[in-house]
């Protein structure tokens, strides 16, 4: 073993998640981008498998209708989530807007797959799975998503590197804050801590990560976030 292969296989298992969290960080924007491809091409399988599994009741779906539709959902789903933009999106700053994108492509996918199942239809599949298996995709994209979000995002925090970082306050948490809380988000510079709105019904939610705050109490909350 080399001295940095040592090095690692000393440290505890936190240090080894932080190493290994700052090296799938440093990785080129097309190499996540493929690794986000391929979490979507397992995403559609494993719903698809569990669309089958819940219609016919079983465990193991027919190979051949399971293998057939897994290829017709990928070459629906890829297309259609690559023109939507969902993987021009950093995971770990992805939001509501991220979501609302998401949501959208899903639903021009699970038309386009519905149409294919439903209609045209395929040998040995259920109709019903036109529509099951986008439903469970959306949970699948949703979920991976959320959980890869919050994961980085507390490695990040627990390595310190926010420290470096500038607080910031955003006033107003419409849409175009959400786009701002977004950007900043991307920039290792700025660190998004919540933000002020004159709404109070939002007061106290919590949006892309961010507290929404009375103005009022603006002086309060600086100074807790050193803004």
């Amino acid at each position: 073993l080399g001295p940095q292969a040592q090095s690692f296989k000393k440290t505890n298992t936190a240090e080894r998640v932080q190493v290994l969290t700052q090296a799938l960080l440093a990785l080129p924007r097309f190499t996540k981008r493929v690794l986000a491809v391929g979490l979507d091409l397992a995403s559609c399988s494993v719903a698809l498998w569990a669309a089958l599994a819940l219609r016919l009741e079983t465990l193991t779906p027919p190979a051949s209708a399971f293998a057939i539709t897994v290829a017709v959902s990928i070459a629906i789903a890829i297309p259609v989530f690559w023109l939507m933009g969902l993987y021009r999106a950093v995971f770990r700053h992805s939001g509501g807007r991220a979501l609302r994108i998401m949501a959208k492509a899903v639903t021009i996918y699970g038309s386009l797959f519905g149409l294919v199942v439903t209609i045209v239809g395929l040998h040995g599949v259920p109709r019903s799975i036109g529509i099951t298996q986008p439903m469970i995709l959306f949970l699948l994209l949703g979920g991976s998503r959320w959980f890869i979000r919050n994961w980085l995002g507390s490695q990040i925090a627990a390595s310190g590197d926010d420290r470096t970082s500038k607080a910031v306050l955003i006033y107003g948490a419409g849409e175009a804050g959400q786009r701002l809380a977004s950007n900043l988000g991307s920039s290792s510079g700025w660190r998004f801590v919540g933000f002020l709105d004159d709404d109070k019904s939002l007061w106290g939610a919590t949006i892309d990560g961010g507290r929404v705050h009375n103005p009022a109490t603006v002086a309060r909350v600086v100074d807790k976030h050193e803004v």
